[in-house]
């Protein structure tokens, strides 16, 4: 006779999947489809309910990313017109969502770097962005279900309100996976009593493209795959983070100018370039900087952006080039993580927590805060050559020191399947 505890073995598990709605991003759909494929090794029956802001975009990335596999992700959605204002799309899904809670049997937020007051533009704005996160975990808690915080760099928080109110909220989820020392350290300053899990960021299991499609891809991009292939990960919003005198226009354009002067002196070298986006959503839409960047430059580069192309694809490209020069923090880890030399700008706290102190790369980062443009491409320039000089030697470091961060970052799924385990 089936006991209740057999029947219970056999219910389908079904996920929660919060903090990310849109997959316009490599970084937050990479961190998704490791969650997804990972947790379905464990879980074959698993189905996971995540958030659509966008209309079908989420799904046609997650297609592109999961094949048939797609299937088990079960989409949500309410106002979803670009005509809408954001805002208001969000609270319209966040009451869609809090319908799913009730039948879930976990929450997994991934709020990547958005559970801070900085991260949007104005006080208001940030305050709300704050509330959103608490919200929709602390929905969780509220229906009796357990709540990670995964693969996440929470704070800083500036404002006395959105620091009370992230205290209150962590202090009663279940557990969070932090992966960075700086939000553990955080996390014991704001006094959070909840469970604290040391690892790395999810996008480092993310899998590359076998190595076949990756040449046919690039072949029928038009790319010439018997040269040496150097790859560029712009952004559109980097230049920003400058704080030099000039204006933002004038940043901006300097930052064009010497990402194509890169195009060219590595094309002048004998390589193939290729420019690969990492976010393509409006303001953030890092192809529209690629083209200024392919339009300036003498030598025209591939494009590749996530509109056409997976996270796998994107991956498995930059397993093939020599070495990678990357805006964009999400851009590096899956170059590194795949043990391919790069040199990344690091425009924010994250970066050198990850790249620097965790991958023990410090000397491959480029300070663009603090200094003016000419410094800034200058070194940019002579740590490009550097590398390039390098790379067989940082290659075989890569080698080495990847699969101890790959388990750190597989602690992502330990943990959830550990509190899974537990409630069963």
């Amino acid at each position: 006779m089936t006991n209740k505890a057999d029947l219970i073995k056999r219910k389908r598990l079904k996920i929660l999947v919060t903090g990310v709605h849109e997959m316009n991003c490599n970084g937050e759909t990479g961190q998704f489809i490791s969650l997804f494929c990972y947790l379905k090794k464990k879980y074959p029956e698993a189905i996971f309910h995540i958030g659509e802001l966008n209309g079908d975009i989420s799904e046609r990335q997650l297609e592109r990313a999961l094949g048939e596999e797609v299937n088990s992700v079960k989409f949500y959605k309410a106002l979803t017109s670009p005509k809408i204002p954001w805002t208001i799309r969000v609270v319209s899904l966040f009451l869609r969502q809090t319908l799913l809670y009730p039948g879930c049997d976990i929450v997994i937020h991934l709020c990547t770097d958005g559970y801070s007051d900085r991260v949007l533009p104005s006080k208001f704005l940030s305050t709300l962005g704050v509330i959103g996160h608490s919200y929709q975990m602390l929905c969780g808690r509220l229906f009796g279900k357990p709540v990670v915080a995964c693969s996440t760099t929470i704070g800083p928080f500036d404002y006395t309100f959105t620091r009370n109110i992230a205290r209150f909220t962590l202090n009663r989820i279940t557990g969070i996976t932090a992966r960075e020392e700086d939000t553990i350290k955080y996390l014991q300053e704001l006094k959070v009593k909840s469970a604290i899990k040391s690892v790395a960021d999810l996008a480092f299991l993310v899998e590359a493209s076998p190595k076949a499609a990756v040449e046919a891809t690039l072949q029928k991009a038009g790319v010439n795959t018997h040269k040496p292939l150097f790859g560029i990960a712009p952004s559109q919003i980097v230049a920003k983070r400058n704080r030099g005198s000039e204006t933002a226009e004038q940043k901006y354009e300097a930052y064009i100018t010497s990402m194509a002067d890169i195009v060219d002196k590595m094309a002048d070298k004998g390589c193939e370039v290729v420019i690969l986006c990492q976010t393509t959503s409006q303001k953030y839409d890092d192809s529209v900087v690629a083209a200024r960047i392919k339009e300036r430059a003498r030598y025209k580069p591939a494009i590749f952006d996530n509109r056409s192309y997976s996270p796998q694809v994107i991956k498995g490209i930059m397993q093939r080039c020599e070495i990678v020069f990357s805006s964009k923090l999400h851009s590096a880890i899956f170059a590194i993580s795949e043990g391919t030399p790069t040199v990344t700008i690091a425009y924010a706290p994250k970066v050198y927590s990850i790249i620097g102190n965790m991958l023990h790369l410090p000397n491959s980062l480029v300070e663009i805060r603090t200094q003016d443009f000419p410094s800034l491409v200058k070194e940019i320039n002579d740590k490009i050559d550097r590398c390039w000089q390098e790379r067989e030697t940082i290659r075989l470091a890569l080698r080495r020191t990847n699969p101890g961060i790959k388990d750190l970052a597989n602690r992502n799924i330990a943990y959830i399947a550990e509190i899974i385990e537990q409630r069963r």
